[in-house]
């Protein structure tokens, strides 16, 4: 069994991967890492004072561009803010855990990851 420290440690470091993983979006791979999160607040920011505003090119996975209108870059933006914050939220859960004793194992750690 690890200690306190250790366990929030790696909580931490569980979310921080996991907010860097990425998720589905109607179909589309949005990336999470903090570059393709800057860019898609820089268009998010663009397209909230533009209604014309799209993007024509924006690749979601290996060899395939979509465009993104408006409305998709604003639901895009707004879903990789509650995927980001559900991660700071399942963090906060694991540690509160830790602190009581119910997460003793880094496994158990893994696992809560797991349900975002």
């Amino acid at each position: 069994m690890a200690d306190r420290q250790t366990l929030l440690t790696w909580a931490a470091a569980a979310r921080q991967a996991k907010q860097v993983s990425g998720f589905t979006f109607n179909g589309m791979r949005i990336e999470t890492d903090p570059e393709s999160r800057g860019v898609l607040t820089g268009a998010y920011v663009l397209a909230k004072d533009n209604s014309d505003f799209s993007i024509p090119n924006w690749k979601v996975d290996d060899g395939h561009y979509v465009t993104l209108d408006r409305e998709t870059i604003l639901a895009v933006g707004d879903a990789v803010t509650a995927f980001v914050q559900a991660c700071f939220d399942k963090n906060k859960e694991v540690d509160d855990r830790v602190a009581s004793g119910e997460i003793t194992t880094r496994e158990q750690i893994i696992a809560a990851f797991k349900e975002i």
